[in-house]
């Protein structure tokens, strides 16, 4: 499947999404950052949405290159990093950057949210890797609830999540009841991104 089918897939599917819908992202696990890679494209370069971005997964600066590198406008996104201090990458003081040192205390990472949406309105929000959760989360699934409640709260339109389902079924499983819809996702065979 190439990037513009797996652009159509995506366009069909938001088409379906209504104000406050989740939709869980599924796809292998060895693609999360490449559909999410995607998923920001359309988001920001062909919607025209203003986002958030959470980093579980890789920090924001290894994100932010790859957005140059693919062309993707990503002045309307604001990143909430909660890895950069778990790793050896370095803090960049920028407007559009919220450093979060304790990732997977949800409230915190709520709070970040509501602070990010009192500052200017953003229409969708991507957590990069839900999986990145069972190693961290001691309840997954208290951890999800309360993180979707904060998303309500915090009027968001969208919230995308990205999950391997058939590698990480307990998180699936657990995550796909608080989901409205669910979007697969097929990047093999993609040859990174040089078609986008």
């Amino acid at each position: 499947m190439g990037i513009e089918e797996i652009l159509d897939v995506v366009r069909s599917e938001f088409d379906k999404l209504k104000d406050g819908n989740k939709l869980l992202v599924t796809t292998s696990c060895r693609h999360v950052l490449k559909t999410n890679i995607i998923l920001l494209h359309f988001l920001l370069n062909e919607k025209k949405l203003n986002g958030m971005y959470i980093c579980v997964d890789i920090p924001q600066i290894h994100l932010d290159r790859l957005l140059t590198k693919y062309k993707i406008n990503s002045k309307g996104l604001v990143y909430i990093d909660t890895i950069t201090g778990l790793s050896t990458s370095e803090r960049i003081n920028k407007k559009n950057i919220l450093y979060i040192d304790n990732p997977f205390d949800v409230s915190t990472l709520n709070e970040a949210i509501s602070r990010v949406q009192n500052d200017d309105l953003k229409r969708f929000v991507i957590l990069d890797n839900m999986a990145t959760l069972q190693f961290y989360a001691s309840e997954v699934k208290n951890f999800i609830e309360k993180f979707i409640n904060g998303i309500d709260n915090a009027n968001i339109s969208y919230l995308l999540l990205a999950v391997d389902k058939m590698k990480h079924t307990a998180t699936y499983d657990i995550m796909r009841p608080f989901c409205d819809h669910e979007l697969e996702v097929k990047t093999d065979g993609l040859d990174w991104l040089s078609e986008l």
